[in-house]
């Protein structure tokens, strides 16, 4: 089969490679889209270490080849969890399946979803709806990160939230949090991501000036919002010390964004105003994809209204240098060519 192999940073080859040989317990999976995610940038640049050579890749759609002991018949459209808990340790064993030590990610430890075929264990492939395009559906697993951290928010319908940073995650959690009935204030340093926040539901935007500390600004949102819930999707420090400021007294902060830089807390400040810190990785198994598959059933999220870019598997290397540049939006990899007559939804970019 044909895959997209990560042979060192920056080195990703479209190369023949075996295909997988599944048991009865995994299902095999033939390969129509996959997604170019954040993660998949660092671990292409070097950022992320991995253990080479690696296939990359681990947002992805396809028609079930070997269905194992799925169920499942063969060429029904599943769309893949990659993320999967070992299901024994104790970190598994008190529902915490999303943090588990010993866990197994698509693309990051094990061979990922940029190829013809993948095998995923039984339990991680799920149906897709017929009323579920495929542009759609392959956005279904960073729309789930988006439905775990609005759930840890707990935020309720009429609530004033904040989102800090509308990269992709942010405006999937822009397009959660409007569908579950909250007020979303969207803030970005970028014009053009708040304007795709606006088209996704915000109900205001605020673009961060460079010159502004987290103090002021987080003074200004807390007094003219006063969200109850502040998501930090940026992943940079200064982020995280603006939702601090930002949220409203007795309220939460869920922190999405992976900065590896500390942050500031003055713990009086943080115990006198009641607030909550919690954070949010990936998803619960299996709950938070059923969640997802439903909301997009019903047309209350589409996260192919954030794809601007589409590329061949020939041309996967493309597609992730575009994503890593910053100036694109969503782009994926059409790795059987099933969206060889459409074009993306954002319209920004034709197909090749």
């Amino acid at each position: 089969m044909r895959a997209a192999v990560l042979e060192a940073p920056g080195r990703l080859v479209v190369q023949d490679t075996d295909e997988p040989s599944p048991s009865d317990e995994a299902v095999l999976v033939a390969v129509e889209l996959a997604g170019v995610c954040g993660s998949d940038i660092l671990v292409y640049s070097g950022t992320r270490p991995v253990k080479y050579p690696l296939i990359l890749g681990h947002e992805a759609i396809g028609r079930v080849t070997h269905p194992g002991r799925s169920g499942l018949a063969e060429g029904t459209r599943v769309v893949i969890e990659p993320n999967i808990p070992c299901g024994v340790c104790s970190v598994c064993q008190r529902g915490r399946g999303n943090v588990c030590p010993k866990k197994r990610s698509l693309g990051l430890n094990t061979p990922g979803a940029m190829a013809d075929h993948v095998s995923v264990p039984v339990g991680f492939v799920h149906p897709v709806p017929p009323q579920i395009e495929p542009m759609d559906a392959v956005g279904l697993e960073p729309l789930a990160v988006a439905v775990h951290a609005f759930r840890l928010g707990e935020a309720a319908e009429g609530d004033a939230v904040a989102i800090i940073g509308c990269g992709t995650e942010g405006l999937l959690l822009t397009q959660v949090a409007t569908a579950m009935g909250a007020r979303v204030l969207a803030a970005d340093m970028r014009a053009d991501r708040l304007a795709a926040a606006e088209r996704f539901g915000a109900a205001r935007t605020l673009e961060v000036p460079a010159d502004e500390t987290a103090e002021e600004l987080g003074a200004q949102i807390a007094s003219d919002w006063s969200p109850t819930v502040v998501f930090e999707c940026a992943g940079a420090e200064p982020a995280v010390e603006l939702a601090l400021q930002a949220v409203a007294i007795g309220g939460r902060v869920v922190v999405i964004g992976l900065t590896a830089k500390p942050v500031p807390v003055v713990p009086l400040r943080f115990v006198r105003r009641g607030l909550t810190l919690t954070a949010s990785l990936i998803y619960d198994h299996p709950g938070d994809f059923e969640r997802t598959i439903e909301l997009v059933r019903l047309g209350r999220a589409r996260p192919s209204a954030l794809v601007t870019h589409v590329r061949g598997l020939d041309d996967a290397a493309e597609a992730v240098q575009l994503v890593a540049s910053g100036s694109t939006g969503k782009a994926l990899v059409d790795v059987a060519g099933v969206l060889a007559s459409q074009q993306p939804g954002a319209g920004a970019a034709a197909r090749r």
